[in-house]
C-alpha cells in the first residue's frame, strides 16, 4: 500500500478520533450517573421502604421538570454558539459568566416557590401533607440541577 494512501487513511480518521473520544467521556458520565441513581434508588428503597422512594421519586421527577423550564432552553444553545470555540475563549467565558448570572437569578423563582409554598403544595396538589419536606429539599436542589446543567453543557460545547 503507498504511503500517500496510508496518510490519506490516518488523516480520514482524525476527526472521529475526536468525536469518539468526546462521546466516551460523555458515555462514561452517563453511566456513572445512572448507577449513582440506581444506588440511590436501592438505598432508600431498601432501608427506608416504598412509601419514602415514592415521595423521594415525585420531588425528584418535580425538581427535574422545574430545571429543565427555568434553565431556558440555555444549555441547548451553548451547543450551537459554543461548538467551535475553546473553553479559555474570552466569547465561551462570556456566555459562561452571563448564563450563569441569569440562570442564578432566575433560579430563586421556583426555589423560592417550591420552599415556601412547599406544605400547600404538598396538601393541595398532592394530597400527602407528608411530601412537604421532600418538595423542600427537593427547593434546594433546583438552583443546583439548573447550573449544574448548563456548566455540563458548556464543556460539552467546548470539547
Amino acid at each position: 500500500m503507498p504511503l500517500h494512501t496510508i496518510k490519506k487513511a490516518a488523516n480520514s480518521i482524525k476527526p472521529f478520533q475526536k468525536l469518539f473520544l468526546s462521546g466516551g467521556v460523555t458515555f462514561v458520565f452517563r453511566i456513572g450517573g445512572m448507577l449513582l441513581n440506581f444506588l440511590v434508588t436501592y438505598i432508600i428503597a431498601t432501608v427506608f421502604g416504598d412509601k419514602v422512594y415514592g415521595n423521594y421519586a415525585l420531588a425528584f421527577t418535580m425538581c427535574q421538570a422545574t430545571a429543565i423550564v427555568f434553565a431556558l432552553g440555555m444549555p441547548n444553545s451553548l451547543i450551537s454558539h459554543l461548538s467551535q470555540k475553546a473553553a479559555h475563549h474570552p466569547f465561551s467565558q462570556f456566555m459562561l459568566r452571563r448564563g450563569l448570572m441569569i440562570l442564578a437569578g432566575i433560579s430563586l423563582l421556583p426555589f423560592a416557590v417550591y420552599y415556601i409554598g412547599a406544605d400547600y403544595i404538598a396538601e393541595m396538589v398532592f394530597n400527602k401533607p407528608e411530601l412537604g419536606v421532600y418538595i423542600k429539599i427537593a427547593a434546594l436542589a433546583v438552583p443546583a440541577m439548573i447550573l449544574h446543567e448548563f456548566i455540563l453543557y458548556f464543556f460539552i460545547a467546548t470539547g
